[in-house]
């Protein structure tokens, strides 16, 4: 007879990883899930680890590298085995490029099948050994819970950077009881340690402090070593108590504000060509401080270099070391001053001259910033974008800036006033980065505006994770602005509008992206203000840029400028636009305020032309009707618009459609007003065929324009009437 004992619980290796993320404190993971992963990725979702989707493990990289900056935790990243862990190789290189704490987790191939050409099969852990800080293969379940913390520990410990697990298939697909999984977990955590950070002597913080004290042009330079440590009160206090000029490194900006009046940004060349004593914290004297090498510096220039790591300090050999966490060693020198204070103050003249300097040059930037330069070029949109992130206070937007010359100028345009709140192409200079940075900042600080600022390339690298914004990001309510210095995208998932020069406020609740051409600043005509929309259009049959048989909803890229009006009707104005970058140009005619026509007149003028087809007037492509906005978009015919009358239309054209008009409903028989019974002055047109020319009346019609319609008679007919009357045969004439 069989025992009737209860079985015991058994947790597979994908359980016991996530459980073991999990109670490492892990509660976010970024990647692409697929053989052999996937059930890890649910496990850690039954775990309350929240899985972000991306399209490629690059970006979802890149996003975990970003989210392991700004939280001080290590982002971790999931992706399969072979190829997966390849892509993955992006962000894990970025992350140890820049210090920073994140893990790539990768499934492999069946132990038992390596060397034999097995599905997706790689020595990953050959392929991560130059981008990693460490790795470890789990080879059977019993090691997974020291593998876990052993890489999230040293992710985060000394100076951050990117650690490796591999997770070979055939130990994915152990079990244990749940007895000795919870065994190894405790013993796991007891064990767990991270590595240790040397103390700085008080001898070495007195002679660190002996040399700002005594230096005639001493500078504090700090970067994003300074930030991940979160000295930035330490730093404001050590600047304001000695009244020592500050200098940051790109992604450093934030720490103390821009606007500080010891800020020495706008005289860099100045600040580290002069300076005697620099104080460099958190930073490396790599490309991005020129090597701390002459010209660019002083050859006589003393460093006292403060960084986590002792071979970055014997690599640099400077005058003197301080290895130690950035925060503990700012504030030891704090309390160093504090004992004997100095202060340099407003007079000094090395304080004078960093001042005269920066504002010098910033009256050179805003003399160039007030210019509205059209075809756009790089300062008059970025002049844009820095006043509205000002505009909204605090806590101040997490700005994302990649691409060359978008992030160059950026860098000298973009104010910056709190910590952590930039990222860019960082140590690496990496493209690429901007849309996974956007969801790692949204996903790391949900109670903050993210917006990024990027070249249209750079953009390109990862256009596809805009899709990821919808999943990931406007479940949870997440702010997500972007704005490109060549395209603009707004994925901004709350209730949350922008203003433009009209005084109309576009809703961006719809969770459409917007994008602008990348060329469209080449080509653009006359004028600055843009209102970007991208919207879900409805082709008509009637299109002649897209042949098709039947309404389709697709997406498109279309904007146009406020100013830049062709026409103005009861309806609303019209506007010169492109969509498909700027290949095709097109008419865009959007409702207005208080306009009484409405959906009526929507819907009249897309039922009408999308049957009605003639070589005289235009086609209509698309409209949209969502969010409470009426946009119709025609085509845009040469022959319509007479460039010498300043967009109006042209005679010629005119004169044969109203001959044409005219004529049909003469051989039709019809009188003009039978055909329609809601007659309006703004509906109609006046056809004069002495001067060839059709005029609207309503109330754009002159006095002249309106005597003119009173001796013409018959010739006065309403458009509607005029159309509605017209034999089918018209409605098909194409040349």
């Amino acid at each position: 007879m069989a025992d009737n004992y209860p079985q015991p619980l058994l947790v597979d290796t994908n359980a016991l990883v996530a459980r073991s993320l999990a109670r490492a404190g892990v509660d976010r993971m970024f990647g692409v899930v697929g053989i052999p992963v996937t059930g890890l990725a649910n496990r850690a979702v039954a775990h309350g680890i929240r899985f972000i989707a991306f399209h490629n493990e690059q970006s979802a990289g890149y996003a975990a590298s970003a989210y392991g900056y700004l939280t001080g935790r290590p982002g971790i990243l999931l992706t399969v085995s072979g190829p997966g862990c390849v892509h993955g190789l992006a962000g894990l290189s970025n992350a140890l490029a820049n210090a920073w704490p994140m893990v790539l987790i990768s499934g492999s191939s069946d132990q038992r099948d390596v060397g034999r050409g097995d599905f997706q099969e790689l020595d990953q852990i050959a392929a991560v050994k130059p981008f990693s800080k460490f790795s470890v293969k789990a080879t059977n379940i019993a090691q997974i819970p020291s593998c876990v913390f052993q890489v999230l520990d040293h992710a985060g410990s000394g100076r951050p950077g990117g650690c490796y697990l591999d997770l070979p298939s055939d130990v994915l697909h152990q079990t244990m009881t749940e007895a000795e999984a919870e065994k190894l977990l405790i013993d796991a955590e007891k064990e767990r340690k991270q590595e240790g950070v040397k103390i700085v002597s008080n001898s070495e913080i007195e002679k660190a402090v002996s040399l700002l004290r005594n230096a005639e042009r001493p500078l504090i330079v700090f970067g994003k070593g300074a930030a991940i440590a979160r000295a930035e009160h330490s730093l404001k206090k050590l600047v304001e108590t000695t009244g020592i000029p500050f200098l940051p490194t790109p992604m450093g900006k934030g720490l103390l504000p821009d606007t500080h009046e010891l800020a020495a940004t706008a005289a860099r060349s100045l600040a580290i060509g002069k300076c005697d004593v620099a104080l460099v914290v958190g930073a490396r004297l790599n490309w991005l401080l020129h090597f701390g090498d002459p010209p660019k510096w002083s050859k006589d220039v003393n460093f006292i270099l403060v960084d986590i790591c002792e071979e970055e300090i014997e690599l640099r050999k400077p005058c003197l070391g301080l290895v130690g966490d950035a925060k503990e060693v700012v504030e030891m020198i704090n309390k160093e001053i504090k004992e004997d204070p100095f202060c340099l103050g407003k007079s000094h003249p090395w304080v004078e001259a960093i001042s005269k300097k920066s504002k010098e040059n910033v009256l050179k930037m805003e003399a160039q910033l007030a210019k509205d330069v059209v075809p756009f070029n790089f300062l008059t949109p970025m002049r844009i974008i820095r006043d509205a992130i000002v505009g909204m206070g605090s806590p101040a937007p997490i700005v994302v800036s990649e691409g060359a010359n978008t992030m160059d100028v950026g860098r000298a345009v973009l104010v910056q006033t709190e910590p952590r709140a930039r990222l860019d192409a960082g140590t690496w200079g990496t493209m690429g980065v901007g849309l996974g940075y956007c969801i790692a900042a949204a996903v790391a600080s949900p109670d903050r505006l993210v917006v990024a600022v990027e070249g249209d390339s750079g953009f390109g690298f990862s256009a596809m994770e805009v899709e990821c914004f919808h999943f990931a990001i406007f479940p949870t309510g997440l702010n997500l602005v972007t704005w490109f210095g060549n395209i603009c995208c707004n994925a901004n998932s709350r209730l949350h509008t922008t203003s433009f020069t009209d005084g109309r406020l576009i809703p961006s609740s719809c969770k459409q992206l917007i994008a602008i051409s990348p060329n469209f600043f080449k080509h653009s005509v006359n004028q600055v203000d843009l209102i970007p929309l991208r919207r879900i259009i409805q082709w008509t049959p009637s299109t002649q840029h897209f042949k098709q048989h039947h309404s389709k909803r697709v997406h498109i890229r279309l904007f146009y400028q406020l100013r830049s009006i062709i026409f103005c009707g009861g309806f609303g104005n019209v506007y010169k636009g492109y969509i498909n970058g700027v290949s095709t140009q097109v008419a865009i005619k959007r409702l207005k305020l208080g306009s009484k026509q409405g959906v009526h007149e929507f819907m009249t003028e897309i039922v009408m032309l999308s049957d009605l087809r003639y070589f005289h007037l235009v086609s209509l492509i698309g409209y949209c009707n969502e969010d409470h906005e009426m946009i119709l978009v025609y085509e845009m015919l040469d022959q319509i618009f007479d460039g010498n009358l300043k967009g109006e239309i042209a005679p010629k054209c005119l004169k044969k459609f109203g001959e044409i008009a005219l004529q049909e409903i003469a051989d039709d028989g019809t009188k003009p007003g039978q055909g329609h019974n809601e007659f309006k002055d703004h509906d109609a047109l006046l056809f004069n065929s002495e001067d060839n020319e059709i005029v609207t009346s309503g109330e754009h019609m002159s006095t002249n324009e309106a005597t003119m319609a009173s001796n013409i008679g018959t010739s006065f007919i309403s458009l509607r009437d005029l159309l509605s009357t017209l034999p089918r045969s018209f409605s098909s004439v194409q040349l």
